[in-house]
């Protein structure tokens, strides 16, 4: 299987060991496709609770996400936090990443 496509199937797999997921998560950084941001969005947004996934997927979102879109997210605050102000957000760059 080509990256990112191993790195994306272990990272939305809730199945797979957490430390696994959290790696994939942090590995997605180095693929700046459209791809890679939908499924650390989709796994922010499942992860739930799990604040170790979301501050992975968050830290890798930041360095691949278009300027003019993370210009406008506050990244400093807390992975639970992050996801709970900008669900909106991130469920609508989801459905239009998901349309391209």
């Amino acid at each position: 299987m080509k990256q990112p496509d191993g790195l994306i199937k272990v990272l939305l797999d809730h199945s797979a060991e957490h430390g696994d997921r959290d790696d994939a998560a942090m590995d997605l950084e180095q693929y700046k496709t459209i791809k890679s941001e939908a499924a650390l969005i989709q796994a922010m947004i499942e992860s739930g609770t799990d604040e170790g996934i979301i501050d992975s997927c968050k830290e890798s979102l930041s360095q691949i996400m278009p300027q003019e879109i993370s210009n406008d997210l506050d990244w400093s605050i807390s992975p639970i936090n992050f996801v709970n102000v900008y669900h909106n957000q991130l469920e609508a760059r989801l459905v239009q990443l998901r349309e391209l």
